[in-house]
This record gives structure tokens, sequence and C-alpha cells, in this order.
């Protein structure tokens, strides 16, 4: 009902009547719901169909006309909007097109104008490409004309050396012919001018050399010299007058003793072992409680005294229990300690301690060197021991006993105490030469105000490792075969000059160091005016083989043997300049020869850029020498001449091995000589270290029992890399115990992972149970193995090879077992300088352990402390100090700034003379260090600080009761040093 299915039946098919055209038949469904879509195209297509329900249809009508206009009201306002949008899109569009067009021509003027500069950069980096290949074409021709001008001028300066020479001799002459009353002609009746002596330069040729001409320095030898009378007595340097009490030395004379003097003069205590205080303790059983007082309260105090000297102090003592052991080590550690302490009651007997009293005897009575010694001698009931020491006493063969007796019969704190004081006293005086002063006077920074702040350029530390490392190779028995070497290098002295560097070279330990230092010493026997500045290289990375301390060291021995004051900048920088102008300045005084060696030079870090002085010719009396390694030779060097060091012949081979055996008693049978001479008889056997070596081991194998299975795994070996592991292998199963094994290998881990090398008491600190026997015993016998050495005071590898026999033997874990040792390093040094402990070992090995773990902060850190920075510098690590900065990131003026900040923080917390005295010194040192970086204006505030606290310590020492005449000047200062300062 209601709808218009109602008309029609079920299934019926209507057609359209509507004139639709064509439309098909359809059936309808019985009912169908009215939808929207249906009735709004109902009113399109006009009248319903007849029949239907108009009610129904109206109603529908109704409810759907005033959607249908709303929809519609909506429409159009939709449509308004949309075309007012397209109306201004449209306008948009325009100005957008408008744009395009202006945006485009400005595009195309920037392109032709891209075009012009990019064709004039690439005329411009054209016209600088060529300016380039004419400027390095110019400097070629430069250097090449320039070395063509000092061949020729070197040349010429020889002639006039030779002239000079026979002018003297003949002056020589006619003065002894004179004296011997033999009429000859005078010069000075003559009216010729072609018959005066007086020999003078054209001017004109003098300016010429003078000018500097093609940029090459002068020689200012034929000048000089030329412009000398040669009449008279002739000096050194011209540092004594011609009227002085040498007036009459002649001038050879004068420089052959000068050069002596300079070269054999030992610059520190013979009495030292390596940098080192060793005292060696002695000790009946009635005198322990002495022993334990002094070595309880007393010897870290003499420890400190002697760190804060620059040296090391280790008391050697060995217990009641090893006194039949070791006795070749304590024989060793006699021979080798500086002061000799025996502590002995009256009721000591000889026999009942044999060990000791042999021990005795050993030090009291082959004391040749007069080292000093102190005996305490307990007074109790006992008799015997006053005879004892009247024997030692009266049996000392040196003339200069230095035997000091401490008779004493009080309590044992007082017998230690009286020992520490004569201990400190000889210390002081006779080891380490110390000058005790007046103790008014002896603090007194008035008398320290005009220090020549010497210690900024020289390292002794430095010295002694070269002067050390020449000794050590010069002990050396091995030295056949090197006498056509020796005619060589003579050859190159007396080869006319100039001539390149003589190149010596050959494999690892083919025996290039000793052959230098052999020669060196034969020179300074044969020649002492010929002056000898050597420089040995140890192993990369450590201090030795840094270029600018080598190249510092060699231009501040010129400067000594120069006898002139002058500016010496501690830029790096300026090293490889300056040095060649020392050179030639002194060869032009120097009458003798100047021979500079330099060994290992290719171990040196950037060899060839910082050792260009040695392609430009060299002056007329200096000759060069180096030694390299063939495989690491730079190929620069290798158009030099060359001296090769060929491996031992097989006759060689046994009289070497011959030589060290008979050396300590040890004979070979015919059987074992003739396994060693089948088996060297190739180059590495051959070796000269490797046949030492294997010499050493068979004389360690004598002495601990049978040569013939030691010589059998010596046969295995074929290089000396692998006969040092045999080595080391012999040495530990000689240890009883695993823990001394085991110590062992810490030991020589811990002397691998460091720059420099350890100490003995270092280790003692850093090895856990680590005793003085386990610790003697090991340095000696590896010594005799050629694997250790002592320098400066420290334990380093003899050669590399035994560096690299360590590395394979026990650090094959890799980098973790190198950060672990040197992690343990560096907290030992870290806790050093938490005690306030800063010591060149600590400033110089803790920089470094934190640069190669790249730990920037800690070593920035470390930097920050004054004390570590100052004693780096100070000691001439200028260049090394500069590194380590770069390293953290820090320029000059940020150096500067932390540097300032933290003397401003240390100023802080200054009281008292000592600290206001160390506060003076780093502003010293702090001004000195900012005027080598170029920042001069931050100087000028720090050294009228630097004054004005040393001028307060002065009143404060003389307790003076008015400052105003020092204060007043800088009373307006707000810093804490100055207030504290006035509070005084």
């Amino acid at each position: 009902m209601g709808t218009a299915s109602s008309l029609v039946n079920p299934g019926e098919v209507i057609e359209d009547t509507y004139g639709g055209g064509g439309g098909e038949a359809c059936e309808i469904p019985v009912e169908v719901k009215p939808k929207a879509r249906l009735l709004r195209s109902s009113f399109r297509r006009g009248p319903r169909v007849i029949g239907a329900s108009f009610k129904s249809t109206a109603s529908v009508d109704l409810e759907y006309a005033a959607e249908y206009e709303r929809l519609k009201k909506e429409y159009e306002i939709f449509r308004v909007s949309k075309n007012n949008e397209i109306t201004s899109m449209q306008k948009k569009e325009v100005k957008l097109d408008e744009e395009n067009k202006r945006l485009r021509a400005e595009l195309q003027a920037l392109q032709k104008t891209y075009q012009k500069i990019l064709r004039e950069k690439e005329s411009a980096v054209e016209a600088k490409y060529q300016a380039m290949e004419r400027a390095a074409t110019f400097e070629h021709d430069r250097d090449k004309v320039k070395r063509q001008f000092k061949i020729f001028r070197e040349t010429k300066e020889k002639e006039i050396q030779d002239l000079l020479r026979a002018k003297r001799d003949l002056e020589a002459k006619f003065q002894r012919l004179q004296a011997q009353g033999i009429q000859v002609f005078d010069p000075g009746e003559s009216d010729s001018d072609d018959n005066d002596t007086e020999v003078t330069v054209p001017g004109t040729q003098c300016d010429y050399w003078t000018s500097g001409a093609l940029g090459s320095e002068p020689s200012m030898g034929s000048m000089m010299q030329l412009q000398q009378s040669f009449r008279g007595p002739e000096f050194a340097h011209s540092s004594i007058d011609v009227e002085g009490p040498f007036a009459n030395v002649n001038r050879d004379d004068w420089d052959a003793a000068v050069a002596s003097l300079l070269q054999v003069t030992p610059l520190f205590s013979q009495s030292l072992w390596s940098n080192t205080v060793r005292c060696y303790l002695m000790n009946t059983k009635h005198t322990q409680t002495e022993v334990e007082v002094f070595l309880r309260e007393y010897s870290p105090k003499l420890q400190k005294m002697c760190e804060t000297l620059g040296y090391f102090f280790q008391v050697v003592q060995f217990p009641e229990e090893c006194e039949n052991y070791y006795t070749a080590v304590r024989k060793w550690e006699i021979e080798k300690s500086s002061l000799v302490i025996l502590f002995m009651s009256s009721s000591f007997s000889s026999v009942q301690c044999s060990s000791l009293w042999e021990d005795c005897k050993e030090a009291f009575l082959k004391n040749t060197e007069a080292k000093p010694r102190i005996i305490y001698y307990k007074i109790d009931d006992g008799p015997g021991g006053s005879d004892c020491i009247q024997q030692l006493v009266e049996e000392d063969p040196n003339k200069a006993n230095k035997t000091k007796i401490i008779e004493h019969n009080g309590e044992p704190e007082e017998g230690a105490y009286t020992t520490y004081c004569h201990v400190e006293q000889i210390i002081k005086q006779d080891l380490l030469g110390v000058e005790i002063s007046d103790p008014d006077t002896k603090d007194d920074p008035a008398v320290q105000e005009d220090d020549d702040f010497g210690d900024v350029l020289w390292d002794v530390h430095d010295e002694q490792e070269q002067m050390e490392a020449f000794q050590h190779a010069s002990r050396s028995m091995c030295e056949l075969g090197f006498d056509k070497y020796y005619d060589r290098l003579n050859d190159l002295v007396a080869a006319p000059a100039p001539i390149p560097p003589l190149l010596i070279s050959g494999g690892p330990g083919s025996g290039k160091t000793l052959l230098l230092s052999k020669w060196i010493q034969l020179q300074q026997k044969l020649s002492p005016n010929t002056l000898m500045l050597y420089h040995f290289v140890g192993k990369p990375m450590s201090t030795s083989s840094e270029p600018a301390l080598i190249i510092k060291r060699l231009t501040l021995k010129l400067m000594q043997h120069s006898w002139s004051v002058s500016s010496f900048s501690m830029d790096p920088g300026k090293f490889l300049e300056e040095f060649p102008h020392w050179l030639e300045k002194l060869s032009s005084r120097y009458q003798g020869n100047i021979i500079i060696i330099i060994d290992s030079i290719d171990q040196i870090e950037q060899s060839e850029k910082h050792m260009k002085w040695l392609i430009d010719p060299l002056p007329v009396n200096v000759r060069v020498i180096v030694s390299v390694n063939v495989e690491t030779c730079p190929q620069a060097w290798r158009l030099w001449p060359t001296l090769h060091l060929d491996p031992l012949n097989p006759k060689d081979v046994k009289s070497l091995i011959n030589v060290e055996c008979s050396a300590t008693s040890i004979l070979l049978s015919k059987e074992q000589e003739r396994k060693l001479e089948r088996h060297c008889r190739s180059a590495t056997t051959c070796n000269p270290l490797y046949v030492t070596l294997l010499a050493r081991i068979l004389i360690w194998a004598g002495n601990m029992g049978d040569v013939s299975d030691v010589l059998q795994l010596c046969l295995h070996c074929q290089d000396t890399v692998s006969l040092y592991r045999l080595a080391l292998h012999t040495v530990q199963e000689f240890l009883s115990t695993a823990r001394d094994k085991e110590l062992m290998r810490e030991v020589l881990c811990l002397i691998s992972v460091s720059h420099n090398g350890v100490s003995e008491c270092e280790l003692m600190e850093l090895c856990t149970g680590l005793t003085w026997p386990i610790l003697t015993f090991l340095v000696h016998h590896l010594f005799r193995m050629v694997i250790l050495r002592y320098s400066c005071g420290l334990l380093q590898f003899q050669h590399l090879q035994a560096w690299e026999a360590v590395r394979l033997e026990y650090m094959q874990g890799g980098h973790n077992i190198v950060s672990e040792y040197r992690e343990k390093l560096i907290q030992y040094f870290t806790s050093q300088l938490s005690r306030e402990r800063v010591t060149w070992r600590s400033a110089d090995e803790l920089t470094w352990l934190f640069q190669q773990q790249g730990e920037k902060q800690k070593l920035h850190l470390c930097l920050m402390n004054l004390f570590v920075s100052q004693n780096l510098y100070k000691r001439g690590h200028f260049a090394e100090l500069l590194n380590y900065w770069q390293l953290v990131g820090k320029d000059k003026n940020s150096m500067a700034t932390e540097y300032f900040d933290a003397l401003k923080q240390y100023e802080k917390s200054c009281e008292g003379e000592e600290s206001m005295t160390c506060l003076a010194d780093l502003y010293e040192t702090l001004g000195r260090f900012l005027k080598d970086l170029g920042l001069l204006s931050q100087v000028s505030c720090l050294l009228p600080l630097k004054r004005f606290v040393k001028q307060v310590i002065v009143v404060m020492l003389l307790k003076y009761s008015s400052l105003d005449s020092y204060l007043l000047p800088l009373s307006a200062s707000e810093s804490p040093t100055m207030k504290y300062c006035f509070t005084v």
C-alpha cells in the first residue's frame, strides 16, 4: 500500500512511455524503496505514471523540496567562491609568469657572469702553476749555484788555510833561527812591500764574500784568519787577552788542550753507577735493629733528597739466608755500589760469618776507586770486632782512604740517626758534589736572583745517556776485522774537502755501533785536537730518537766549544736553520777537524726531513759519518759513499767465541768447536751479535752445568731473535719457583712498554713480591746475556733484537697485554703526582704513556700540572711539550690561557717561603715559555711579578720591618700573592 508497486503484477514487464527512446524492457521488482536520487530524476523527466498514489508522492516532494533548496544555495555559494579563487589564481599566475621571466633573465645574466669568472679562474690557476714551475726551476737553479759556490768557497778556504799553516811554520822557523843567533833577512829593512809577511785580503773580495752572494752564508774562516797577523800567541776562541798569562802558548797547542779538556773532563760523578746512588748494606745479627730503623725511617728521606737532585737512590741488601748464595751477584753489586755501609758489633767473628767477611774484603780491600765506606761499630761485651776493623783499615791499598768509622754504644735509634747524618753528608759532598754554603745564605733568593737559567736548554740525563751508550759500546772485546774499516774511516778524514757524508751500512747486529765507538776512542787518542760530536740513537719512539732533541743537543755542543754566548730559540722549527750556521761558525774558528757521528740515523723520526743539512756541502774541516740499517736506509742517501759491514768469516767466529769463553775459563771440546764451525756459515749465524750471544749462552751453560745440551739447542736457532728467545728460556728455567718466573716476565714486559726504560727502584714498587736478591739476580744474568743494560739509571734493552724477542715471547696476547702493562705504569706515576712527587721520570713517562694510550683528557690534566710542564720545559723538551698540546687540540693562545688559570689557582694556595719561591719560578718559566711561543704581549706581565715575589722573599728572610720600598710599585695589585705579601 502506498507505493506504485501495487499497480502491476509480479513479473509483468512494462515499457517506457516517456519518450526516452529505445529503452529496453526490464522486470520491476515487487517493491522498491523510494530514494532521493530516483525522486530527483522524476522531477527532471516529467509527469509520473498514471495510476500512482498522488497523496504519497506529494508528501515526498514536500519533504525533499526544502533539502533541494538548501543544497542549491550551498552549491551557488560554493560556485561563487570557487570562481573567486580561480580569478585570484589566474592573477597570481600572471604575476608568477612575470616573475619567472624576470628570474630567467637574471639567471642568464648570472650564467654569463659565471662563465666569465670561470674562464678568469682557469687562466689564474694556469698562471699560478706556471709561476710555481718557474719558482721551482729558479729554486733548483739557485740551490745548484749555491752548492757550486759553497764547493768553490770551501776549496779556496782549504787552500788559504794551507797557506796560513805554511806561513806559521815559516814564522816558527824564523823565530827559532833568531833564537839560535843566526842572522836572517829582516823584512822591515826592505823598501819593497812584496817582502811584507802581513797577509791582507783585498776589500772587494771580502765585501763580496760578506755580502752573502747567492744566498750563501759567508765563510768566516779566511776573513778572520787573513786579517790576523799571527806574529804572537794565538788562542782558542779569542777568550784570553794576548797579554795574559798564556801569551807564550801556541794556538795549536791551546786548541788541542781545549778540545781534550772538553771531551775528557767528566760532567758527572765517577763514583755513581748510571745516575744512581747505590748503597750496599751489610750487617751482623746484633745490629739488625739499627738496619731496620735506618731502612724504615731514613732511607725514604735519602731517596727523596736524591730525586730532588735528579738521581736515583737505592739500598741493596741481601738477607742472612742468602749469604751462601748469589756470590757472583753480590760481588757485582759491590762493584757497582757508590757507598758501602757495614753495621757490625764488637762481637763480630770472621770465622762464624765467613760470607759476610768475604764481602767486607771485597768492598774494603779491593776499593781501587777510593769510594767512600762507612763502618758502624756497635760496642758491646763481645771481643773481636775491633781487630777486624783494624785489619780492614790497615790492609786498604788505597792511599786516599775514605773509610769513616762510627763508634756507638747507645740506643739503636740514635745509632741509625748518626749513620744517616754521615750518609747524607757523603752523598752531598763526595758523590753528588753539592756545595753546602753558609746556612744563612744558602737559601737566599737574592743570591739566585740573577740566575742564568742555564737548565732551560741542557738536559743532563740525555747527555749522560749518550755518554753511557758510548762507554757501553766501547767495552766490547769484539773488534775482529775492524782494521780495514779503520783505514777507510781514516781516509775519509784525510780526504780533500768538501766531501759528502760517509754511510756505514749493515744488518741489525752487524757491529755498526761498536765500530763507531771504537773508532771514536782511537781518534781521541791519536788526534786530540779533533772535535768529536756523536749521538747514539736507541730504540724507536724513545727520547734519543727525537729529532728536535738531537739537533738541539748538537747545536749546544757547538755553542759550548765556540765559547760564545748567544740567544738560542727553543722553537724546534729553528733548530735546522741555526745548526748549519753554528757548524760553519765553529769550523771557521777551530783549527782541527770536526767530526759528527750519528749512529742508527734511520731510527730517527722523519730522518730525511730533519736531516736536510746533510745534503748541502759541508765546511772544509767538517766530516760527517752516519750508520744505517740496510733495509731502512732512505733512498736519497744511498748515493753517498758507503762502507758496508760484512758478516764475520769462520776464522773470526771461532776467535770471538774462544776469546769470550777463555775470559771465564770455559773450554770447548774439539767436537763442540767443529759443530759451531759447521753451524756458523750463513750470513745470519755469522752476525757479530749472534756469535757474541751464542758465546754468552755457552758460558752460562758452562757455569751452570753441561754445555752439550745447551749447544744442541743453540744449533737449532738460525737467527739472532730466536737465539735471544732461547737465552730468555735458559734464564727463566733456572729460577726455582713459578712466582719468580712470573716476576721475570713482568719485569721484562714493563721495560718493553715504557718510554725510556724502568729503574730498579721503580720495579721494586711496581712488582708485588719482588725482592732485591731476585731482582739483582735477574739483572745480573740478563746483563751478561746482552739482553739488558743500564742507561742513566734505567734498565733498557741492549739491542732491538732483544726487545723483539721479549715481545714475541711474553706479549703475544696483542694490544691488550701492552695496554695492561702501560696502565700499571700510569697508575704508578700518577700516584707519584698525587703525592706531589714531580720528577723527571714522571714528567717523561706519564705524558708519553697517555699519548700512546690515546687518553687525551688525562694527558690534558697532566699537562695542566704546572710542575710537570715546568720540568719538561726546563730540560729542553719544548718540542715534545708542544706536540702534547697539539694532540689535545689546543693552540698557543689556549695554552697560555689555561696556564694562566692554573697559575692563579696555585697562587691562591701559596703560603710560606717555599711555596712563594716555587711561585716565582713558575712565573719565570711561564714567561719564557710564552716568549718562545711568540706571545710577547703576555710575557711582560709575568716577569715583573716573578721579581716582585723574590724581593718579598728576600724581605721575609732579612726580617725587614717595612716593605714600603718593595710594595710601592705594585701596591694596587689585587692578586692573592700580593695580598699575602702585604699581610707578611
